[in-house]
């Protein structure tokens, strides 16, 4: 029963050439796109859960107007942190952080993160090889 149908399916493939070929590429991109968004959403949703308080964790984000249109961004106003406490006693701790030109974590970065953090020391530059 089963060789009957992939008899005639092959026969098929060879008749019409074109239209299989547009069918098999259309299912072989809907399929990579398909598990493309599937990675994305799982990567997404597996981020930080490493964190023993993640139920009380959030992450801020910004909607700017950029030329028409809107970007959302991971880069808030530095007194974001505090004015969001200060207005909203369930925050119970606020912290920042830039990993752009210059590292910079909070101070208050230590209440929200369950990690103990060390002072770093830079490393000199060895001048011998």
């Amino acid at each position: 029963m089963f060789r009957n149908y992939f008899t005639i399916a092959w026969r098929n493939l060879i008749r019409d050439k074109t239209f299989s070929i547009i069918n098999i590429l259309g299912l072989a991109i809907g399929m990579a796109s398909a598990i493309l968004i599937l990675l994305w959403v799982r990567f997404a949703g597996s981020t930080d859960q490493f964190h023993t308080r993640i139920d009380r964790l959030y992450t801020v984000l910004s909607n700017d107007n950029v030329e028409g249109t809107i970007r959302t961004l991971s880069a808030t106003p530095e007194i974001m942190a505090p004015e969001l406490k200060k207005d909203y006693p369930e925050i119970e701790g606020a912290s920042r952080m830039n990993w752009g030109s210059r590292n910079l974590l909070s101070p208050t970065f230590s209440t929200c993160s369950p990690y103990p953090l060390s002072p770093a020391t830079p490393k000199p530059h060895s001048t011998t090889r």
